[in-house]
């Protein structure tokens, strides 16, 4: 049985309780630390290692894409996820431009919503393990 290490991003705590609380639910392999803020999350992966990032888009001081060029310019190929509510064509663009691995709008009941996600970490995790 296999683990997946999660970091989530996203400047609404209730967010990430919901967020934690569901996908967990889906499968118990999740471990998933929380982040308040792209720099709270900077700070925990210097400290250690996931194997995906959840980042909300719209973020106080640094933005999901903000964050994605940060991990990216410094040549971090980690599987990242953008899960917003502003769902704008071209910020979908930018993200998947950018080197995200997907881009999710926060559309739906909870339940569903961070079922589809919970999928989507495993699918984007297991093709990150396999390019190693």
């Amino acid at each position: 049985m296999c683990a997946f290490f999660v970091l989530f991003v996203d400047d609404d705590k209730e967010i990430l309780e919901i967020a934690e609380k569901l996908v967990i639910s889906f499968d118990e392999r999740f471990t998933i630390e929380t982040a308040c803020s792209a720099q709270e999350a900077l700070e925990k992966m210097k400290e250690k290692e996931y194997e995906a990032i959840i980042s909300d888009y719209l973020m106080p001081e640094m933005d999901g894409l903000d964050l994605l060029k940060k991990i990216r310019g410094e040549g971090n190929n980690i599987p990242f996820i953008m899960l917003t509510g502003k769902g704008r064509e071209e910020i979908a663009i930018e993200a998947l431009n950018l080197g995200a691995n997907r881009y999710i709008q926060k559309v739906g009941s909870p339940k569903t919503l961070y079922t589809y996600l919970a999928k989507m970490i495993i699918q984007v995790i297991k093709d990150w393990r396999n390019q190693l």
